[in-house]
C-alpha cells in the first residue's frame, strides 16, 4: 500500500469511528455469553443428540459456553475440588437439566459436595428469566432475598431429578465481607412425603460472585415423632375430606409438618453440628 492510500484508509477509519454514537461500546462478556447461550438454545430447541454430527455440535456449544463463563468468572480455586464444568446440563428444551443456573460447577473428590459459582449479575439476570419458568404456583418469589431462600430456586438452579423441600433454616449470621448468606437443611424427593432431610444448602454472595453449595449433612438427622403423628392425622383428614382439592390439602399438611419439624430441629442434639458444618462450607469459599 502506498503512503497516500494508507493515509486515506486511516482517515476513513477515523471518520467511521467519529460517526459512532457517543455511548456505543463493545458488548460485555456477560452480554456475549447470554447472546451465545440464547443462540444455542434456539439452535438445539427441537433437536435430539441421537446422531453423531448433532452430538459433536452440542459438545462444541457446551465447551464454548464454559469457556465464556471462565472468562467472566476468572480463576476460581477451591481447596479439595477439581476443575469445574458447565452447570448447564441441557441445551434442548424439554430435556432434564434444561434451564439450570448459568455458572460453573465444582465437585469434591468424594462427589458428596458440589459448588456452583456464578456472578451476581448472571444470577440476577437468571432470576428475571425464571420468575415464570413453570407458569404455576411454584414460580419464584418476586424479591431476590425471598427467591434465594425458596425451594423453587434450588429446584430450578441445581442439577437434580427431584424437587428440593426445605425443612429448617440454619442460622449463619452474615460474614463481614458478604452481601448475602443463607443456609438450610433440605431433602430431595419427586413427591410429597419425605420424612427426614439429609442435605445442607449454603448460598453466599461475596465479591461480585455467588456460590451455591449443596452437600450431605454430616450429622444424622432424626425424626420428630410428635410432628409425624400430627402430619399423619392431617393426611387422614385430607383423604377423608369430600372436596375437589385433595392435592392442596396434602400440600398444606406437608408444609405444616415441615414447620413443626423446623421448630423442633433447632433444639435437637444434631443441630449445632449442622450449623458448624454450614459455617465451615463458607470458610472454604474464596475470599
Amino acid at each position: 500500500m502506498t503512503a497516500s492510500l494508507w493515509v486515506k484508509s486511516l482517515l476513513s477509519a477515523s471518520l467511521a469511528l467519529a460517526a459512532m454514537p457517543c455511548g456505543a461500546s463493545a458488548a460485555s462478556p456477560v452480554e456475549d455469553y447470554l447472546a451465545a447461550r440464547d443462540a444455542y438454545l434456539k439452535q438445539f430447541k427441537d433437536n435430539t443428540t441421537d446422531d453423531e454430527p448433532t452430538r459433536a455440535a452440542y459438545d462444541r456449544a457446551r465447551h464454548d459456553l464454559q469457556s465464556r463463563l471462565q472468562l467472566i468468572l476468572g480463576t476460581v480455586r477451591i481447596a479439595g475440588f477439581g476443575e469445574p464444568k458447565l452447570n448447564l446440563d441441557a441445551l434442548s428444551e424439554g430435556d432434564q437439566g434444561f434451564g439450570l443456573l448459568d455458572g460453573l460447577v465444582y465437585a469434591s473428590a468424594d462427589d458428596k459436595t458440589s459448588i456452583v459459582v456464578t456472578t451476581d449479575e448472571l444470577l440476577d439476570r437468571w432470576l428475571v428469566g425464571h420468575k415464570k419458568w413453570w407458569g404455576s404456583k411454584d414460580d419464584m418469589p418476586a424479591s431476590t432475598e425471598a427467591a434465594l431462600k425458596s425451594e423453587a430456586f434450588y429446584t430450578q438452579a441445581l442439577n437434580t431429578d427431584a424437587a428440593f423441600f426445605k425443612f429448617a433454616d440454619i442460622p449463619l449470621g452474615k460474614p463481614g465481607d458478604a452481601s448475602f448468606a443463607y443456609a438450610a437443611l433440605v431433602g430431595r424427593a419427586q413427591d410429597l412425603g419425605l420424612e427426614k432431610p439429609d442435605e445442607i444448602l449454603v448460598l453466599l454472595r461475596r465479591g461480585g460472585r455467588t456460590y451455591v453449595v449443596s452437600t450431605k449433612a454430616a450429622a444424622k438427622v432424626g425424626a420428630v415423632p410428635a410432628c409425624v403423628r400430627s402430619w399423619e392425622k392431617a393426611e387422614d383428614q385430607a383423604s377423608a375430606a369430600r372436596d375437589d382439592k385433595p392435592d392442596k390439602s396434602r400440600e398444606d399438611a406437608y408444609r405444616a409438618y415441615r414447620r413443626c419439624f423446623a421448630a423442633a430441629a433447632t433444639h435437637a442434639s444434631y443441630f449445632s453440628a449442622l450449623v458448624k458444618q454450614a459455617k465451615a462450607l463458607i470458610d472454604i469459599l474464596p475470599q
